[in-house]
């Protein structure tokens, strides 16, 4: 399959590239689809005739512009690409609708596989891909899923499967605009209305819901509709509301409130575009549930201008049980009204604070708090160590100092410097010219170093504890003195 997908591509760029160049029309060129239901069901109620008319006479002419790439299908129990072409001139045009009317059904076209139809038109757009051009898809169909029982969507009681289901939220990420009119829908949308109800309440139920899954937008008409009620269901076709670039991460806070945000940007409309956003919901694994998250479940509305950009913003309710840690996360988007936008469901990482992250401002404060107090123990200690040291009286024999002015203390770490004037001794808390040694306060006593070791004779050390010791000084006017530092 995908060597086939591969190959159209290349075929289908080659085409392109040696196409001659084309007057288009004002808009740039699409990719569409026209889907058109033709089983026995369609073809017994005369509405295949019309959904034809409509087709060539409606959707090829107003909808389809020079320089599309058109691909026509039509299905039952089985799908099948009828024809597709580059729509380059009005010959083209007019092959177009030949093609459609000559789409038939026979009796024995009696079973519906909507499914089916999907993946073959999923099929012929990742195909398309390479051309990089915004895609249309446009499906008509009475809307009743009766699958064969070869078909992998085959369910007893016609309804959708799981299968289809899944296929249809793969779907959702691609950025198609996808249109389904469900005839006979339209009863059913007002029964639903009158009961109170968002949608189809009918056996089409499930196709409005495999709908949304898509991404795409469920239009209901009468039972026998005519070609106006289904131009009218089409309006607005063309134009297209693109996310620009989709969030890729999510971060959830201890409210569990996470703001999600993107651009808006549309093309082909003719005028200013309102959406509705009905239900935001995700989905990651068994963590957590797919449930709708808008905050309070009210809808959020954006209006889009004709031109230019606009912000849409809602704030999603995280279930509370959800734990820190990082989800891979699918965000999917559900609308109210005729409007939505493209893609309708995109991945993103969601990122559940840790205690840690929700309350980081208050780490910060704490940490630096304790840095604080840390600086001030400190502070203290130096403090403390700097306002401790050793007490002690200087005894001079020959010149003792006053009582009271003889007791000095150092701290640890400090120096007092031993200093003579006249022949008489003193300590001093700075050092001067007068200075002949200091002493140094250590935790087992005094320190002493001579500054002037020529002034005291016997001195066999260059530092010593010199508490409790006396030391032999002699002046620079050669008179001897006899010096002790004593203990207090």
């Amino acid at each position: 399959m995908k060597k086939r997908a591969m190959l159209f591509c290349i075929l289908t760029m080659f085409f392109v590239i040696t196409t001659p160049q084309i007057q288009a029309d004002e808009r740039s060129a699409y990719d569409i689809i026209l889907i058109i239901d033709k089983s026995i069901s369609m073809e017994e109620s005369r509405n295949l005739e019309v959904v034809k008319n409509f087709m060539a006479n409606t959707v090829l002419n107003e909808n389809v512009k020079i320089g599309d790439f058109l691909i026509i299908m039509d299905f039952w129990g089985e799908a099948e690409v009828v024809d597709s072409f580059t729509v380059q001139s009005e010959t083209d045009r007019s092959r177009a609708k030949s093609i459609i009317s000559s789409i038939v059904s026979t009796p024995r076209q009696t079973n519906t596989d909507i499914g089916n139809a999907v993946d073959i038109a999923k099929y012929q757009i990742e195909a398309l891909a390479c051309t990089n051009r915004p895609k249309i898809v446009l499906m008509v169909t009475d809307g009743y899923q009766e699958a064969p029982r070869f078909s992998k969507y085959y369910s007893p009681d016609h309804t959708f499967t799981n299968a289809f289901l899944d296929q249809a939220k793969t779907i959702a990420r691609k950025g198609w605009k996808i249109q389904v009119i469900a005839i006979g829908g339209a009863q059913d949308f007002i029964s639903a209305a009158e009961q109170g109800g968002p949608g189809l309440q009918g056996p089409q139920e499930g196709l409005k819901e495999t709908t949304e899954q898509m991404g795409g937008q469920l239009k209901g008409v009468s039972e026998k509709p005519t070609e106006e009620e289904l131009r009218q269901a089409t309006a607005g076709l063309e134009s297209r509301i693109d996310v620009m670039q989709p969030p890729a991460r999510l971060t959830v806070p201890t409210s569990k409130l996470a703001d999600i945000s993107f651009k808006l940007k549309g093309s082909s409309l003719s005028g200013p575009v309102t959406v509705t956003v009905r239900e935001v919901r995700i989905k990651s694994g068994a963590d957590i549930m797919e449930q709708n998250v808008l905050r309070g479940l009210t809808p959020v509305q954006v209006t889009v201008p004709q031109e230019g950009e606009a912000a849409f913003k809602a704030q999603l309710q995280i279930p509370g049980t959800v734990q820190a840690g990082d989800y891979p996360t699918d965000v999917q988007f559900f609308f109210e009204g005729d409007n939505a936008f493209q893609p309708s469901a995109f991945a993103v990482d969601l990122h559940v604070n840790s205690f840690l992250e929700n309350n980081l401002l208050l780490f910060i404060l704490l940490l630096a708090a304790g840095l604080l107090v840390l600086a001030f123990i400190v502070f203290l200690i130096v403090r403390l160590i700097a306002s401790s040291g050793v007490k002690f009286r200087l005894k001079v024999e020959e010149h003792p100092l006053p009582k009271g002015k003889d007791v000095f203390k150092v701290g640890y770490g400090k120096w007092l410097y031993l200093n003579e004037s006249y022949g008489r001794l003193m300590i001093a808390p700075k050092r001067s010219l007068r200075s002949i040694g200091r002493v140094y306060g250590v935790k087992k006593g005094l320190e002493f170093e001579p500054l002037r070791e020529e002034q005291f004779p016997g001195l066999k050390a260059a530092k010593q504890n010199v508490l409790g010791r006396k030391l032999t000084v002699k002046t620079q006017d050669g008179v001897t003195l006899h010096v002790e530092f004593l203990k207090v």
